[in-house]
């Protein structure tokens, strides 16, 4: 059975379908760059309990003008404009007090580090609703754009098959990890391509557009997020 929803949020920490806030209880967490070579990075994440109670179901929220790719120990449950939301594995959903846990990913632009941390027993919530996505503007130069468009699946069942329909008055002329299968003036139909075809329960997926114009001013709207759960 296919499933439609449509919302017209679709920028900045407001995420179509939901709103991110975060806990108050702050935790150290640790950030280093482990190999730069200019095309690409590897990054550590070291995340510590300097409580004495064990930290159950954590999950770190943080800001990064990197790109995230491959991410090891760790779900990417939130990536939207910079802002990203991990929680642990099955195996490592507990931080014990005084434990130290090391998470990581590779990517293509290392940005400049992190900011504004938060390291939580689940007080960090994430989008409501039955998705959430987000729009980052990664470049913008006269005469063109990269930007990235993450989805989210935020249930507990996994999203076959899924679409995503948006206006969006710029032209895209190159897209990765996914296709466009409808172009009707300013609106776009776009679905997931290989393993990100399908969106497992709480997995984010993230793909990227280009375009021969710059200067943008506007972001995607009037979204409709279509998916079967048979």
């Amino acid at each position: 059975m296919m499933k439609k929803w449509s919302n017209q949020i679709f920028s900045g920490l407001m995420i179509a379908c939901g709103t991110f806030t975060a806990g108050v209880m702050s935790e150290p967490v640790e950030f280093k760059i482990l190999a730069d070579w200019g095309s690409g990075y590897t990054a550590q994440l070291k995340l510590t309990n300097e409580t004495d109670e064990p930290m159950t179901d954590w999950r770190v929220a943080f800001d990064f003008a990197g790109d995230i790719k491959n991410l090891y120990s760790a779900k990417m449950i939130v990536a939207n404009n910079g802002h990203y939301v991990f929680e642990g594995n099955s195996w490592n959903k507990a931080i014990d007090p005084g434990q130290i846990i090391t998470l990581g990913w590779n990517g293509s632009n290392s940005g400049e580090g992190i900011e504004n941390t938060n390291l939580t027993a689940s007080d960090i919530t994430v989008p409501t609703g039955p998705y959430h996505v987000g729009y980052d503007l990664q470049a913008d130069w006269s005469t063109g754009y990269v930007a990235s468009i993450a989805v989210g699946n935020n249930g507990d069942e996994e999203m076959k098959a899924w679409t995503l329909s948006f206006d969006y008055p710029y032209p895209i002329t190159h897209i990765y990890n996914a296709r466009i299968v409808s172009e009707i003036e300013d609106r776009y139909t776009i679905e997931g391509v290989d393993e990100g075809f399908d969106l497992s329960a709480e997995e984010v997926t993230v793909f990227i557009i280009r375009g021969n114009v710059g200067n943008l001013t506007e972001q995607p709207t009037n979204i409709e997020f279509s998916y079967s759960n048979d």
